[in-house]
């Protein structure tokens, strides 16, 4: 019990109420899925499920990186005492150049998303549009809140998007809405209201500044989204690997996995909270050149997010039955296979803890490497002849494991490199001091 007490207290400062905001998100994020899955059942969910991963891989994996650099970049700012509105300003129109771009592959790619993924629902295919601009708009106020240690109206524009999702949702199903193409547009108009519900805070939140070049943003971003692309794509293509791969007569096998790995996910709404606070206080840390409290600030989260992955674990497979049941699946998946998925999400996290170290310490390239090679792990387990279900929980735990692992060595590699460096800094500013003194 003291190991766990001293583990909460190494935590950044903001984390424990942080997470009761998400605990919320969470909460209102699992009924909507409940909801929905038992409205529309395992066939009718399919669909749904496959434009909410695609969702969840495409918006953080081009719009999360812009929170993280705006985190970073407003942290590092106020260490040093200078106004962040420049950054905010920068980022929000590098957002709206991204929005742009996806959005015309995305019509480019119309009939293809519409008829493989969505079941030939416009609806869906629209709240999937729709989904690139309120999620970008949404992550660059996200990062804009953590990076200015307003870590409670980070928790209530989150609380906003869920409630406004399980709202919007409550309606439909009372109205008797039983297809999935409403409930698309709900998911992707619920972060702007999220959006415009902080906008005052922002205005009166964000000082002027010196400008941020735009060399400096896009060198960092594109590092970033790079990373962020293919950690996406490592823990959200498992569903639609089995989405893609399912026959006509298999849709309920694709529907049932779809929300065994959503049930799964609990964690990461629970690392949203660790993740928003711990990244501005490593960032702080870094560049300050506190290299031992930053150490045990990241062995801290690690050991939370272990003991917090373990326990998933667990309770995917002792409960698994019962989660299904409550989310209308009556496929009968395996509770191994819960389990499973809850041993990969738990290892995707220990990485993610570990990329927020390197990005701190502004080496935002060695994530790339890592989560580019743990995707590849995969990809290469996912062509191994064995049940599609099986194959997929796998290749997640093997992606997940390589690139912790990578991402582990290069912050003990990058801390090494920058500790040498502060002390040969350190030592030539003393030095004319020294001799004047003899």
């Amino acid at each position: 019990m003291n190991a766990i007490k001293a583990r909460i207290a190494a935590l950044p400062k903001g984390t424990v109420a942080l997470t009761v905001g998400l605990g919320l998100v969470g909460a209102t994020t699992y009924l909507f899925l409940l909801i929905t899955g038992q409205v529309l059942g395992d066939d009718g969910y399919a669909p749904l499920g496959a434009m909410w991963t695609l969702v969840y891989l495409t918006a953080p994996g081009f719009f999360f990186p812009i929170e993280q650099e705006v985190s970073r970049a407003l942290a590092a700012r106020r260490a040093q005492g200078l106004g962040g509105a420049p950054v905010v300003r920068r980022a929000a129109l590098f957002s709206a150049g991204l929005v742009v771009i996806l959005a015309t592959l995305a019509l480019v790619a119309g009939s293809h998303l519409e008829s493989q993924l969505f079941n030939d629902s416009a609806l869906l295919y629209g709240g999937f549009i729709l989904s690139l601009g309120t999620f970008g708009a949404m992550h660059v106020a996200r990062g804009a809140l953590a990076g200015s240690g307003e870590l409670g109206w980070y928790g209530a524009l989150m609380t906003t998007e869920g409630v406004g999702r399980l709202i919007g949702t409550g309606v439909l199903a009372a109205l008797g809405v039983a297809v999935a193409g409403p409930y698309g547009i709900v998911v992707g108009a619920a972060p702007l209201l999220a959006a415009l519900v902080v906008a005052p805070k922002l205005r009166k939140l964000l000082q002027p500044g010196p400008e941020v070049p735009w060399r400096e943003l896009s060198g960092s971003l594109r590092d970033l989204i790079g990373a962020a692309i293919f950690s996406q794509a490592l823990v959200n293509l498992a569903p639609l690997v089995v989405k893609y791969a399912a026959s006509p007569a298999e849709q309920a096998l694709s529907g049932a996995f779809t929300k065994a790995v959503i049930i799964t996910r609990i964690p990461l709404f629970l690392f949203q909270a660790v993740q928003a606070a711990m990244l501005p206080r490593l960032s702080h840390m870094a560049t300050e050149g506190e290299y031992d409290a930053f150490r045990r600030l990241l062995m801290g989260v690690l050991g939370v997010v272990a003991v917090i992955g373990i326990v998933a674990a667990l309770a995917s497979f002792a409960f698994a039955p019962l989660l299904l049941e409550i989310f209308g699946s009556d496929y009968g998946l395996p509770r191994t296979d819960l389990a499973l998925l809850a041993i990969g999400n738990g290892l995707f996290l220990l990485a993610m803890g570990s990329a927020q170290a390197l990005i701190a310490l502004e080496a935002q390239r060695s994530t790339v490497w890592a989560w580019m090679f743990g995707l590849l792990a995969f990809v290469l387990f996912c062509l191994i002849p064995m049940p599609i279900v099986l194959r997929v929980e796998l290749a997640l735990i093997a992606g997940g494991t390589i690139s912790f692992c990578l991402m582990l060595w290069a912050v003990q590699r990058r801390l090494s490199e920058v500790e040498v460096k502060h002390l040969h800094v350190h030592a030539e500013d003393e030095l004319p001091q020294m001799l004047g003194d003899l």
